[in-house]
């Protein structure tokens, strides 16, 4: 039995006759009104103390944040701070305050027949329906709404298409406890389709990655490109993936030349127009590598302890010759490890330099020609051999580079 006098010292005490059994684990608690009306409710839990020793008796449970009490979770309950274990008549030891102001976060296009919309605060699902939204100016072509907290899902019975402007009207939208609502038009364009990369495969076959999916007819038809210096427009196109496809002429391009690639009226899958586009384009034909075209021309085995360059080995190549070198298949062997160098250009006529090194974020060399691999250099601070072998035309040729350090 517990005397009310214990608890005088925390302030206003309303002592009962009886006073219910607490679960420790565990129960609902519900306080009603003198006509039976809800007033508020909770379904606690001891998982919510957040620590074993909270859980095992000797601390309440505290409400964070009384202005978000439609978060009936762990997120808004925990054990108490207080030194005495609890907060009998007073502020919680965990109080916080919450200034948010109910807002529309963001509309989002999940795809184009679903709608997401973000709201700051949660939301009065059980007063929300498909009337309180209109795309467009009428809800006809909303099919359900979903809300989860605070996101409504809106899903269409028919999809969005077109570059035109979309306004979604939300009419009054109620938070958790009603006590504040939201009308608001939200103006939103579909995405529209840009070019990633423009990539030369062959002097007959060229690759586009665009930005987004793109219709499959729209893409498919050859008549939305073409290359000048009457190359002219593709004679068939493969499909890649949904936004990738490779242009196959019949007409090869001459090494070293500039041609101009337009492309126009390529449709997204949401039916937005690509803005016409073209790039200039260049294609090399590859020359046979010869001895020392290719020299191993820095090393760095021992970075550390650094003096102005990022803490990580790595390896310079230089290319000694005007010739057009791709690096594809080159093999770099550092002592008894062997590496498959990656896709890179050497082009044009003038002197070039890459660092290799390996995959690591956040370096910087000063230098944007770099290749990343996915192994080790493990380049040994006493020496090691490192040598640079190539194939052309079947061809396999290996130079070796003998290089002793020393300090």
């Amino acid at each position: 039995m517990v005397v009310v006098s214990q608890f005088n010292t925390f302030g206003n005490v309303a002592p009962m006759v009886t006073f219910p059994s607490l679960t420790n684990t565990g129960d609902k608690l519900i306080l009603v009104d003198t006509t039976g009306k809800e007033i508020h409710s909770i379904q606690y839990s001891d998982a919510w103390y957040g620590s074993t020793l909270k859980k095992n008796g000797g601390y309440s449970l505290e409400l964070k944040n009384p202005d978000n009490i439609c978060d009936l979770s762990s997120n808004n309950w925990s054990g108490s701070n207080d030194f005495s274990g609890g907060t009998p008549g007073k502020a919680n030891s965990i109080l916080t305050t919450n200034n948010t102001i109910y807002e529309v976060n963001n509309v989002k296009i999940n795809s184009s027949t679903q709608i997401q919309i973000n709201f700051s605060k949660l939301l009065n699902s059980s007063l929300l329906s498909i009337s309180n939204f209109n795309l467009n100016g009428t809800n006809a072509n909303i099919s359900t709404i979903t809300v989860d907290s605070s996101v409504v899902t809106i899903d269409l019975k028919n999809p969005l298409i077109g570059d035109g402007k979309f306004e979604l009207q939300m009419n009054d939208i109620y938070n958790c406890d009603g006590k504040e609502n939201i009308t608001n038009i939200a103006e939103f364009y579909l995405e529209k389709p840009f070019v990633q990369a423009v990539k030369l495969l062959s002097d007959k076959q060229v690759q586009i990655d665009f930005s987004i999916d793109m219709q499959n007819a729209s893409l498919q038809n050859s008549s939305n490109y073409s290359i000048d210096q009457s190359v002219g427009a593709p004679s068939s196109i493969s499909i890649l993936t949904n936004n990738s496809i490779v242009l196959n002429f019949n007409k090869a391009l001459i090494s070293g030349l500039n041609y101009n690639l337009q492309i126009k009226n390529v449709l997204s899958s949401f039916e937005t127009t690509l803005k016409d586009t073209i790039f200039t384009i260049k294609y090399f034909t590859p020359s046979a590598i010869n001895s020392y075209d290719l020299l191993i021309n820095e090393i760095m085995a021992d970075p550390s302890p650094t003096i102005g360059l990022p803490d990580a080995e790595y390896i310079e190549i230089y290319k000694n010759t005007s010739n057009y070198i791709n690096l594809k298949d080159l093999k770099l062997i550092v002592g008894s490890n062997e590496f498959i160098l990656p896709d890179y250009d050497f082009k044009g006529n003038t002197t070039n330099y890459v660092v290799i090194f390996t995959n690591k974020t956040g370096l910087d060399f000063g230098t944007n020609d770099t290749l990343s691999l996915a192994k080790n250099l493990n380049l040994t601070n006493d020496g090691t051999s490192i040598s640079n072998c190539f194939k052309f035309q079947n061809i396999r040729c290996c130079k070796l580079f003998n290089i002793r350090l020393s300090r």
